[in-house]
């Protein structure tokens, strides 16, 4: 129950919602989206995602920026059909240490990354992880744009 960044203390709604046992969930916004006039994936491709295979993967970096910044670990899940098919996971090699504010941040240290293969040996695997799955993510343009970057670079 919500509108635009505000929740709304509605105590008869609450009220009635224990009442008739329906879990009232105070700040959640959702819109409907018209596919047709607003595109919500990045391609022009008519896909069936009832049938299609999902990567959902999240990186950590670095830092911030794609072009200064590196990937220091990849992780991602395959499915299809909500089932769980395929998994990757690894650290990557950085050339530069990683900073005491990123450790703070991702939790993951120099040491963590000592032995870990570089990210010239990395992205072949991941790319062909990926093969042509719909790729998901959380914070899509920021790991996206690292891993374009990198396949772009290779």
């Amino acid at each position: 129950v919500t509108d635009h960044a505000n929740c709304h203390v509605l105590p008869e709604f609450f009220s009635l919602c224990q009442k008739h046992q329906i879990k009232a969930i105070a700040g959640v916004e959702g819109y409907y989206i018209d596919d047709d006039r607003y595109k919500i994936a990045l391609t022009d491709e008519d896909i069936d995602l009832s049938d299609a295979t999902f990567v959902v993967f999240d990186v950590e970096t670095t830092g911030f920026s794609v072009t200064f910044n590196e990937i220091i670990e990849i992780g991602a899940l395959k499915v299809k059909n909500g089932i769980i098919l395929d998994s990757f996971s690894t650290f990557v090699q950085p050339s530069r240490p990683i900073s005491k504010v990123i450790t703070d941040l991702t939790e993951i240290t120099n040491d963590d990354v000592a032995n870990a293969p570089t990210i010239e040996e990395v992205m072949p695997k991941f790319v062909e992880f990926i093969n042509d799955a719909i790729l998901v993510a959380h914070n899509a343009t920021f790991d996206t744009g690292h891993i374009y970057y990198q396949m772009k670079m290779l």
